[in-house]
């Protein structure tokens, strides 16, 4: 089976403190709860999740999401 690797970039305007959308972004198992397209999680380890995503197309995504960085000073 091959692999293929995949960036997805996309820029947001949050009406929220920068901290809490950070604290928000940093929990990847709880994606779900407030992004209606990501079906479901499964925690691998601290950093990384597996996800799963479906939208408007009739199929699913799964794909595995980590930290790359993580600096709530930073934002």
């Amino acid at each position: 089976m091959s692999r293929h690797f995949y960036v997805f970039r996309s820029h947001w305007l949050v009406d929220a403190p920068a901290p809490r959308v950070f604290e928000t972004l940093a929990k990847l198992d709880e994606y779900p709860q407030w992004w209606p397209q990501v079906r479901s999680t499964r925690p691998i380890d601290e950093q990384t999740c597996e996800v799963e995503v479906r939208s408007t197309l009739p199929y699913s995504l799964r794909m595995t999401a980590h930290h790359s960085q993580k600096d709530p000073d930073a934002g």
